[in-house]
């Protein structure tokens, strides 16, 4: 067939053409009945749809409170660009099935939450969760998404907290005395 795949779903007679395998999944994963999130029982589909409404919820009260500064963008790219780099890096045999994943997403994400504003730390593992499902093609869809909402939410938790120290706690000037120290023990709470 040429690397083309006729698509298969639950209901054929609706498909009736020839596409690749990368269209084969995007159209398959187009017919809502037929994800693995409805075969969940009831009260952990709700749990599970839970997490990732509230993560919006939050991410756009977290937008709407940011001070939308240029250097705090450039920030949020390099350290995401970092991260992409860091999944695009990490063999796929390292993604296998029923193994636990030691990959480098935290160190990403955790100086994104203490350098920039909440709203940055809660939207960053989005793009390199989606990057980790495209790139390996393993797990289930919902279990990504409730994933990177778990983990936005806690990181971005992560950040308010941090956000809340006052300057001060560190000390006055950078550098001297015990600020390094002190910010040191303000991060590792």
């Amino acid at each position: 067939m040429g690397g083309y795949y006729r698509l298969v779903s639950s209901h054929p007679e609706r498909w009736n053409m020839r596409v690749s395998s990368v269209a084969n999944r995007l159209l398959a994963s187009l017919v809502v009945r037929d994800w693995a999130w409805w075969r969940l029982p009831v009260l952990l589909r709700i749990y599970v749809g839970a997490v990732p409404a509230a993560a919006l919820v939050l991410i756009a009260v977290a937008a709407s409170q940011t001070a939308w500064q240029a250097g705090d963008l450039v920030k949020f790219a390099l350290l995401l660009g970092c991260g992409m780099i860091s999944v695009v890096a990490t063999p796929r045999i390292a993604y296998g099935r029923g193994t636990l994943v030691q990959d480098f997403l935290p160190v990403w994400v955790l100086p994104v939450a203490i350098l920039l504003p909440p709203f940055y730390a809660m939207v960053t593992p989005i793009p390199l969760l989606v990057l980790t499902q495209w790139r390996v093609h393993k797990g289930v869809v919902y279990r990504r998404v409730f994933t990177g909402a778990a983990i936005g939410l806690a990181y971005g938790a992560a950040s308010l907290v941090f956000h809340t120290i006052p300057s001060s706690f560190a000390g006055d000037t950078v550098g001297t005395g015990t600020h390094a120290l002190t910010w040191t023990a303000a991060v590792a709470a």
